[in-house]
């Protein structure tokens, strides 16, 4: 991949993750606000709170995965597979960029 489409991808990449990184600490406010005295109340905001973690646990790991991109285009590994050192295609990294294995040791990793 050409540098400077690189560093396109990266710095789209480093706005995803800031994107990200906001949206989890406005959730994690959201869940450190005080709740309603309403006992009937309380189980409609605990049953969001539930909701809300898992939207921010995903946007963790999401985050995680960015960053790992991140890290592979600075060290010049990104586009390969981790699993068999096969490039990834153009179509799979457009659709997925932080995408760490080609479609084929994806789809077998997934139906190990």
């Amino acid at each position: 991949m050409a540098n400077a489409t690189l560093e396109t991808l990266r710095a789209s990449l480093l706005e995803k993750q800031r994107e990200l990184q906001r949206r989890v600490e406005s959730l994690e406010k959201d869940l450190s606000q005080a709740r309603s005295p309403d006992f009937a109340e309380q189980v409609t905001e605990r049953e969001n709170d539930d909701v809300l973690r898992e939207i921010a646990r995903e946007a963790r790991e999401e985050i995680q995965r960015i960053t790992h991109a991140i890290m592979r285009i600075d060290e010049d590994t990104y586009g390969s597979c981790e699993r068999c050192g096969a490039e990834i295609s153009a179509q799979r990294l457009a659709a997925i960029p932080n995408a760490d294995y080609c479609i084929g040791c994806a789809q077998a990793m997934e139906s190990q």
